[in-house]
């Protein structure tokens, strides 16, 4: 698997649980740190499809947990993976709304989108198998360590509409568990994208805990932004060419929170991946957690 940040340190701790034999694919092996005992680090040259091909000769799976930057060089690594021989492919796409077609006309989810087509191709082919995970927003990050819902550290709230839009969102543990328990059902996640969430939650929801938690210094301030316009003009941005990541991350954040998209799992499969319960409480422990550093 090829591993990068606070994700791919999780998927390989819950893959090591599960019982697999782990290899970490990486640049640099200094760059690692806590690997798991019993898991193998081999550096490889990304630049090169030999390097590439060599490192992935005799793995069944291939798990990319690289960052949004590496999203769109996503297919000369599945072409190794087809040429070493690899079984199957999971993309670097743990997005909210990545699969949602109407989605995928904006501009900051067509990486992904051209990705899930690649695959479907070569899937088609014959040549490697594929699963896209949809796990709504990495919860861990919503509750304060991104300013999505809201930012903690100014201590400010830019309302979408009217903040009640329910969208999708899981912890990086629990999608690590989600994928070796998807490994592990390999015909019934194959050639398919798979839907996880721990909880379904809201704008309002997760501020209304925010200033339950984060009381010290001034009132917050508060600002609405018509979650429409937003969209629109973030496309007008970069349409332009200022595809920045600024613009990149307004779009997402102003896609998630408008619910014009799929970002709301009505069905999951939870229940399929035996993925245990997350209530009211576990969201309220972890948002306490989170932010208690901004008092």
């Amino acid at each position: 698997m090829i591993q990068k940040g606070f994700l791919g340190t999780a998927v390989v701790e819950q893959l090591v649980k599960a019982g697999f034999i782990v290899t970490i694919l990486t640049r640099s092996q200094a760059s690692l740190k806590d690997v798991p005992s019993g898991v193998s680090v081999v550096e490889v040259n990304y630049d090169s499809p030999d390097s590439i091909t060599n490192a992935l000769k005799g793995q069944d799976v291939l798990v990319n947990t690289a960052n949004s930057g590496a999203i769109a060089g996503q297919k000369p690594i599945i072409d190794a993976a087809i040429t070493a021989g690899v079984k199957r492919y999971v993309p670097a796409d743990y997005g909210s709304f990545t699969t949602d077609p109407e989605a995928q006309k904006l501009a900051v989810m067509m990486p992904m989108a051209d990705i899930q087509y690649y695959l479907k191709n070569k899937a088609a082919e014959g040549e490697i198998e594929w699963t896209v995970f949809q796990t709504g927003a990495f919860l861990d990050m919503v509750v304060g360590l991104v300013p999505l819902a809201f930012d903690a550290a100014t201590k400010s709230i830019q309302w979408y509409d009217d903040g009640e839009a329910k969208f999708s969102t899981t912890t990086l543990t629990t999608i690590g568990k989600a994928i070796a328990a998807a490994l592990k059902k390999p015909e019934e996640t194959k050639n398919r994208v798979v839907f996880v969430h721990d909880i379904v939650v809201t704008q309002k929801k997760l501020v209304e805990l925010a200033k339950k938690y984060v009381t010290a210094g001034p009132e917050w301030t508060e600002t609405r932004v018509n979650s429409g316009d937003e969209i629109q003009r973030t496309i007008d941005l970069l349409n332009s060419g200022k595809f920045d990541m600024k613009t990149a991350m307004g779009q997402i954040k102003a896609g998630l929170l408008s619910g014009k998209f799929k970002a709301f799992y009505k069905e999951t499969d939870n229940e399929l991946l035996g993925l245990g319960s997350f209530g009211e409480e576990d969201l309220e422990t972890l948002v306490k957690a989170n932010l208690t550093k901004f008092n």
